[in-house]
């Protein structure tokens, strides 16, 4: 029996996603009739067994939407937990804009999202094509929007908590702690972060939201000024936001070897996120602290489920313990 090759396989699977497309343009928002209207651009995704693609629509060819396909079952997990959290967060005030989920279907047994594309810069985008001398201003710029958006998160009302967001935390911790053989290091940090959040209970509020990977190629600089999140597979609401600025100045400071920028500016600026944040929500040094430390952890664990022997996991490993050495990630708040 002979294997298709990859491409028929793809070819096949183009024509038809195109097809259901065409089908279905009145509810898609889309001004194609044949398919010789439509174009599909596919692109690569690091989360193993899946694609996406932008769908291009009519004569002028404008980019119309998003399309998400997994092959397995972890990422038919995460699109599954990007369309409940898509849903979710629509009805919430988010003051910045989230792409409006379209369908969710099966296409020859893969699992398919559709979301809207939504049209602006990802900010990664932006500071690799500025100049050294503007990288500062910019990053300054994206910073105190960042402040400004996760700083005003609402809290949750009682009746919308799921569970308590401590004992959330603490076993998270513990399960990290179960499932590897944490250094000494590390065996310090858990324990002094297991102490605090084991005595925070009432102390660390849910609130409305949290995107979970606010990475720069997630963050887009819309033409009219404000910011977009896309990417919600890793959301929760209610959530912790001030996760979300440490996820955020982690991934910063991951940006930022390859180019010329003044560390210490750098720290500033994320000490000062943090720190306003922090205060917006109420907690102390100790809890922000501790989450410092969940927030390392659950990246960690969210990327063991995939292969464990991938270089990306061996490199979380190693920057989260220089993070606790204090060799790397200085503005975010430890000891």
């Amino acid at each position: 029996m002979k294997t298709e090759p990859p491409t028929a396989k793809r070819d096949r699977l183009e024509s038809r996603l195109v097809a259901w497309l065409i089908q279905e343009r009145e509810r898609l928002g889309l001004s194609s009739r044949s398919a010789s209207e439509v174009a599909v651009v596919w692109k690569g995704m690091r989360v193993p067994r899946c694609k996406t693609a932008i769908i291009f629509d009519g004569p002028r060819k404008d980019p119309a939407l998003v399309v998400k396909l997994s092959r397995g079952p972890l990422t038919d997990d995460l699109l599954e937990a990007e369309a409940q959290n898509l849903q979710q967060l629509a009805s919430l005030p988010i003051p910045s804009r989230i792409p409006k989920l379209l369908a969710r279907m099966d296409l020859e047994g893969i699992q398919v999202l559709v979301r809207e594309y939504v049209s602006g810069i990802p900010w990664d985008s932006i500071l690799d094509h500025s100049k050294p001398s503007q990288r500062v201003t910019l990053t300054a710029q994206l910073v105190e929007k960042m402040t400004s958006l996760l700083g005003g998160v609402e809290v949750c009302p009682e009746a919308e908590m799921e569970a308590d967001a401590a004992e959330v935390v603490r076993q998270r911790l513990l399960e990290y702690q179960g499932s590897s053989r944490p250094e000494s290091l590390e065996q310090e940090a858990l324990r002094r972060a297991l102490a605090v959040v084991s005595g925070a209970r009432g102390l660390l509020p849910w609130l409305k939201w949290q995107n979970g990977d606010l990475v720069l190629s997630n963050l887009l600089s819309l033409p009219e000024g404000g910011l977009a999140l896309i990417d919600w597979e890793h959301a929760r609401s209610p959530g912790l936001p001030l996760v979300d600025a440490i996820i955020f100045a982690i991934n910063l400071e991951w940006y930022f070897p390859s180019l010329q920028f003044p560390s210490e500016i750098l720290d500033r600026l994320i000490q000062g996120m943090i720190a306003q944040v922090r205060r917006s929500i109420g907690l102390g040094p100790d809890e922000a602290s501790a989450l410092s430390v969940y927030t390392f952890i659950d990246i960690l664990l969210r990327e063991s489920k995939g292969q464990r022997d991938d270089p990306l996991l061996r490199n979380l490993q190693s920057t989260f313990q220089a993070f606790l050495r204090r060799e790397r990630f200085r503005g975010l708040p430890w000891g």
